[in-house]
């Protein structure tokens, strides 16, 4: 029992940089949280889209959040 839960160097690093990964990932969806904000429609559609064909909008157009103009 205790082999499994010790806190032994590694499992402290390993621990670490989960958490880290962790804080990483949630900073990440920040950025999503604006996105679906601006435009909540068009991000839906946009994420039904990445689902059905794997690939990730390329048009600059797309990637703007509430207050930035679009761009051309």
């Amino acid at each position: 029992y205790y082999d499994n839960y010790s806190w032994d160097e590694k499992r402290f690093d390993f621990n670490t940089d989960s958490y880290r990964q962790a804080q990483e990932m949630l900073q990440n969806t920040e950025l999503l949280d604006e996105l679906i904000a601006a435009d909540p429609q068009e991000i839906l559609s946009e994420m039904i889209s990445l689902w059905n064909t794997r690939k990730i909008p390329t048009d600059k157009n797309k990637l703007r959040t509430k207050g930035e103009k679009q761009i051309g």
